[in-house]
């Protein structure tokens, strides 16, 4: 088993979620356990979420898992209202993967 990151930045909304999806359909076509790094992420609207959602329903049927992490200001609060913290398992800081799966995502 292999582990991926992804590192999002900017703002991921209606115009920039087909990039997502497609980074994230990568991740679970390959079958690894994902790291979605968001320390830059500034903007994230709810067809974003709505991608997140459906790549860690289909990591988790795969068996595998997905961590949000450095979830910070407008996204986090995103979450939080939605309720979706938990769910998604985010987590504040990062923790060091032993798989060498890098990707990063850059929206405008």
């Amino acid at each position: 088993m292999t582990d991926g990151r992804l590192y999002l930045r900017g703002e991921i909304d209606l115009a920039t979620v087909p990039a997502l999806r497609a980074e994230l359909a990568r991740y679970v076509d390959d079958g690894v356990d994902l790291l979605v790094d968001c320390r830059h992420l500034t903007f994230l609207d709810s067809s974003g979420v709505a991608e997140l959602v459906a790549a860690r329903q289909a990591l988790e049927a795969r068996g595998h898992n997905m961590l949000l992490i450095n979830v910070a200001g407008t996204p986090r609060r995103v979450l939080e209202v939605l309720n979706l913290t938990d769910w998604l398992s985010l987590e504040r800081t990062s923790r060091p993967l032993d798989g060498t799966g890098q990707q990063t995502l850059t929206a405008s």
